[in-house]
């Protein structure tokens, strides 16, 4: 099974519980860029997602009603970005 998962959506996510003055501390995105994975562990009750990526190991946290379908050996896309802070 193909999922894709972005990591983005789920940032807007937890920016947006954190409120608006959250997004008040950091500045623009300054990188961004997209690494086709495969899950390596899951744990569905934290939302931790272990997954190897070009040779990397990545541990990825989702909220977890969005990695209920997900499963070892699942290939996704994984999405990363970052801000920093002010």
């Amino acid at each position: 099974m193909k999922t894709t998962l972005s990591t983005a959506v789920a940032a807007a996510l937890a920016l947006s519980a954190a409120g608006a003055a959250l997004a008040t501390e950091y500045g623009p995105e300054q990188a961004h860029h997209a690494m086709p994975a495969t899950i390596t562990k899951i744990d569905h009750k934290t939302g931790v997602v272990d997954a190897e990526s070009m040779g990397f190991g990545l541990v990825v946290h989702y909220p977890p009603p969005a990695i209920k379908d997900l499963k070892v050996g699942d290939k996704i896309m994984i999405d990363l970005g970052f801000q920093q802070a002010k």
